[in-house]
């Protein structure tokens, strides 16, 4: 056997070792991203760092015994005919702008002197600004509370991207005005507000795909009389479940792990939570629990289960009891 013939030899050799190795690695790599045992904990970030003492209003709560993760593929760009079907939804019968960005690629610029819209063709984004000068709204001209929240439902209805059983408002923020910038002023006071900021969440196979408030890929913001002010929606990607499903925290599990309970809202917003502290909370009282899937960022590529224990709670200075939202790890 000549040279050539060895080291040609050899070198197949190298090659077949590289390739078993690169197979096994990315094999591991993917039993890695759906075993239990090694995905974190959620991260569920809440401005609210007391402990919670709360009671449930039953024995015991019918529960899945097991669920998949879910994998998130990033969406195909959103080309120029899904963007002008989006645009025409809204009104906007004509060819848009094209403006091209190193960030956001290329995006689809509607704007018809009372309005804009973007349509983000690389993150799959869609962008609403209003015209309307806050100021020159009429303050006495306001709408309740469950009529904004249609009206954000309504406008996020026309744009078609998701339909009426796949929408869930998830939280309220509030915010009093514009500062030096130009950039909304967070308020705890819901009465001084004047504009009003609603999260939603997407449902996917049943559940609800939740997020943190001040993270959510659905928002839209409205001024005191109803108006859209302002809106926000990150389309998701494809969704996959896990090869397997892997088994959850029993209620038994949940009931002795208070230490992992997070709390999201009070009163439909997170704006009262910075703050707060445990004694301003009493007679929590937890009447539902529900699995959903949580997403950290809209950049998350898993979404893994998490149990969302809903009920109602006492605050100091109201008489009446508010509804209240905690989160909860649900994989054992």
């Amino acid at each position: 056997m000549n040279k050539k013939k060895i080291f040609l030899l050899i070198g197949l050799f190298i090659l077949s070792l590289s390739s078993l190795f690169f197979i096994l690695l990315k094999s591991r790599r993917k039993t890695e991203v759906f075993t239990p045992g090694i995905l974190p904990k959620p991260k569920i970030n809440s401005y609210y760092k007391s402990g919670l003492d709360v009671v449930f209003s039953k024995a015991s709560f019918d529960l899945p015994k097991s669920l998949p993760v879910l994998t998130v593929s990033k969406p195909p760009p959103i080309d120029v005919v899904k963007a002008k079907e989006i645009a025409l939804n809204l009104g906007y019968g004509f060819e848009p702008r094209i403006v091209n960005d190193t960030l956001d690629g290329t995006s689809y610029v509607f704007d018809d002197n009372k309005s804009v819209l973007y349509v983000r063709s690389k993150t799959n984004k869609v962008e609403f600004h209003n015209y309307i000068d806050p100021a020159s709204i009429n303050t006495n001209k306001t709408v309740d509370h469950k009529e904004l929240i249609n009206n954000a439902l309504d406008f996020l209805l026309k744009l078609k991207i998701l339909g009426e059983n796949e929408i869930l408002f998830s939280f309220a923020r509030y915010y009093k005005g514009s500062g030096s910038s130009g950039e909304l002023v967070y308020t705890k006071n819901k009465d001084e507000a004047s504009f009003y900021e609603f999260s939603f969440s997407q449902k996917l196979n049943g559940l609800y795909i939740i997020d943190n408030a001040r993270n959510s890929p659905i928002t839209v913001t409205l001024l005191p009389d109803g108006n859209i002010y302002k809106a926000e929606v990150s389309i998701l990607g494809e969704v996959k479940n896990s090869p397997e499903s892997y088994p959850l925290k029993s209620f038994e599990d949940i009931k002795k792990e208070s230490n992992e309970y997070t709390l999201i809202s009070v009163n439909e917003s997170d704006s009262f939570l910075e703050g707060l502290t445990k004694t301003d909370l009493m007679d929590i009282n937890i009447e539902g629990i529900a699995p959903a899937y949580y997403r950290e960022s809209v950049s998350s590529e898993i979404m893994q289960p998490i149990y969302l224990l809903e009920g109602t709670a006492k605050t100091i200075g109201r008489a009446d009891a508010v509804n209240i939202l905690i989160y909860t790890p649900a994989l054992q």
